[in-house]
């Protein structure tokens, strides 16, 4: 099992009926855990636990009462500690390649990718990508090891179009002489885009 996670113990009688149950949990008695099925505490921290449960006849208690053991090991959870691109301000020009990099607190782990949901298939902690439409993508990311797996953690990505220069001379000759071997001319910029340039 693991952290922040329940298990579910049954038991199961080989033979007979009226059956009382009582389990136990290192020892200690659990109370109104009566019945054949018990749910474990999702909030038992990582180690292991002695899980007991006696069994009896309701009619004849002492010669028919019966004891069964199950050991549960809790394992901790891995966790990402950080998702980071590199981009600035995590912000994407159209059809530019960027990193995102997951660092996990934990080894031997697989990573699992997603974009805006949809599973990406690459399983290390980097992936490369690039986006071919404008707006604002969630890449979002978990760790699992052998027993466990991470909460996820989400990056949001915004993609933007190329900005596009026009170029105008003020004048309404673009060609004109110079005067000395000097001119000048005043050239006007027009940028299309998202903003800031």
């Amino acid at each position: 099992a693991c952290e922040n996670t329940a298990s579910i113990l049954t038991a199961q009688a080989s033979s007979g009926n009226n059956y009382q149950y009582q389990w136990y949990v290192n020892a200690a008695l659990i109370d109104e855990a009566t019945e054949e099925t018990h749910t474990t505490n999702s909030a038992l921290t990582a180690g292991t636990y002695e899980y007991s449960l006696e069994a009896w006849n309701s009619i004849f208690y002492d010669e028919c009462k019966l004891t069964a053991n199950y050991t549960v090991t809790v394992s901790t959870a891995p966790n990402i500690l950080s998702l980071t691109s590199d981009l600035s301000d995590n912000n994407a020009c159209l059809n530019e390649s960027f990193t995102l990099t997951a660092a996990s607190d934990a080894t031997e782990t697989t990573y699992h990718w997603s974009r805006n949901g949809n599973a990406i298939t690459e399983t290390d902690a980097s992936i490369t990508d690039q986006l071919t439409h404008a707006g604002a993508v969630e890449y979002q990311v978990y760790v699992t090891d052998e027993n466990c797996s991470s909460a996820p953690v989400s990056l949001t990505i915004t993609a933007q179009d190329r900005p596009t220069a026009i170029l105008t001379v003020s004048e309404e000759n673009e060609y004109f002489c110079a005067e000395n071997g000097n001119a000048t001319a005043t050239i006007d910029v027009a940028l299309t885009g998202t903003a800031p340039f």
